[in-house]
């Protein structure tokens, strides 16, 4: 998803390698804003992992993108793109994702979007097994023209996915399997994640 999204976020103008840097977030918070409650112990997992993957790490307690895109302006003006899933472009079109902000999803848009800033989203397997993409994101039917306004402007780009098979994996479903020792769960996992887990025990491994 991040490789994808890297090879899309490049085709914009003024990106190249040398100006280029991909951080891969994980928040403290859940979509509500509410504290998750991870363990400690998890997100130096995570971090660890990703480290090892050659990927910069952020932990955050940001939960709405906006916000996102505010802390990285104060260090660049150049083009930020941020890479989501299709489940995260339904959230930010769920209004009641902006409790508490005064302009709801219209001042959440203007923040989000006002320089420079594309979101990257990576398709999905949807309920009849094939893949959605994100044009055809289902919003609210009153949103629907907001909706095609960021598409016709290019706020919105797609990234295709270089293996569908991959969209099978979902990693709820492995941390699970984590627990219960070596498994089919190994070969979903980028080369050395596996053998990363293994070692260090993490993800409550118990070999």
């Amino acid at each position: 998803m991040i490789e994808q999204g890297q090879q899309s976020f490049s085709t914009l103008p003024g990106v190249d390698p040398e100006n280029t840097i991909a951080i891969a977030e994980i928040s403290l918070n859940d979509a509500h804003g509410n504290d998750a409650k991870v363990p400690e112990s998890d997100i130096v997992a995570r971090v660890h992992l990703l480290n090892s993957l050659g990927y910069n790490v952020m932990v955050s307690d940001y939960t709405r993108y906006f916000s996102l895109r505010a802390y990285f302006r104060q260090f660049t003006q150049l083009q930020i793109g941020i890479v989501l899933g299709m489940v995260n472009v339904k959230q930010i079109f769920d209004e009641s994702f902006y409790r508490g902000v005064e302009g709801g999803i219209l001042e959440a848009f203007g923040k989000l979007f006002p320089d420079n800033t594309r979101l990257f989203i990576y398709p999905e397997i949807d309920e009849d097994g094939q893949i959605s993409e994100f044009t055809n994101v289902k919003v609210p039917e009153h949103l629907r023209f907001l909706y095609r306004h960021l598409l016709e402007n290019d706020f919105l780009h797609g990234i295709e996915c270089s293996d569908p098979s991959l969209l099978n994996i979902f990693s709820r479903k492995l941390l699970k399997q984590v627990a219960s020792g070596k498994g089919d769960w190994q070969k979903s996992l980028p080369e050395g994640v596996a053998e990363e887990i293994i070692k260090n025990k993490f993800f409550g491994y118990r070999g």
